[in-house]
């Protein structure tokens, strides 16, 4: 028997084409999803990956970071013993260039003293002075010896300390005191007339490891720019004193 369609017309075409039109949208619906889920998949796979790099990279340098550390643990005595080294040939070449040779200054004492002057005491200092150094000097302290003893006559003081002035490294003599005995007949030294004079002589000497252009008269070294007047008669005093060294003494 034929079938026969009893819905109109209108509605027959309507409902006949909505169906086709409603499959294909899902259609595209369902394709959209499947991208975005494989771009995800994707975009997770590739973060995944850089995540593992990273890790790997992370662990090989912790890795030589500890191997390092291990190295360096490892060569940390040597390090030490070198520093030590170091720090006592430092030491050393600094007391070597600053020591004062007093053997050296004793033998030269003992050298130029006369055979009239006999020595009682002789004392060595190497320590900074009482007074304060000036603007244009160091606190670099002059080594200095001092002297007592007695002879005949003034003349013969001044006659040593002309003779001192000529030990290698001496600055300055100073003379303290020079003074008849209180009494007669001193026996502490072999000059004990009422006329023969007991005396204190200061030698100041330069200050070891300084150069010889930046030590002033006193043995102190000065600053760079600071030059050490030397007095109008110094040259003369000097040339006075080598004279009298050369001259015998009219006292005997």
């Amino acid at each position: 028997m034929r079938a026969v369609n009893l819905m109109p017309r209108d509605a027959r075409g309507t409902s006949g084409g909505a169906a086709p039109q409603s499959s294909g949208t899902g259609v595209y619906v369902l394709l959209a999803g499947l991208a975005a889920l494989v771009l995800c998949a994707a975009v997770w796979a590739m973060a995944d990956k850089q995540a593992g790099e990273r890790q790997a990279k992370l662990t090989r340098v912790t890795a030589q970071a500890a191997a390092a550390e291990k190295r360096a643990s490892a060569a940390a005595p040597y390090v030490a013993f070198q520093r030590m080294a170091r720090d006592r040939v430092q030491t050393v070449t600094t007391l070597s260039s600053t020591r004062f040779d007093w053997a050296h200054a004793m033998r030269e004492i003992s050298r130029v003293v006369p055979a009239d002057v006999w020595l009682q005491t002789l004392s060595g200092a190497s320590g900074a002075g009482s007074g304060a150094p000036s603007p244009t000097t160091s606190a670099a302290p002059a080594p200095t010896i001092t002297i007592d003893g007695c002879t005949h006559s003034q003349a013969k003081v001044a006659r040593l300390m002309a003779r001192l002035r000529t030990i290698d490294g001496v600055r300055k003599i100073a003379l303290k005191s020079s003074e008849k005995p209180a009494t007669k007949g001193d026996d502490a030294c072999p000059a004990n007339r009422e006329s023969d004079p007991h005396f204190t002589i200061a030698v100041s000497f330069a200050v070891p490891g300084a150069p010889r252009d930046r030590v002033d008269d006193t043995g102190q070294v000065t600053t760079p720019g600071a030059a050490s007047a030397v007095p109008a008669g110094g040259q003369a005093a000097r040339s006075a004193e080598a004279v009298s060294v050369a001259t015998p003494d009219r006292d005997g």
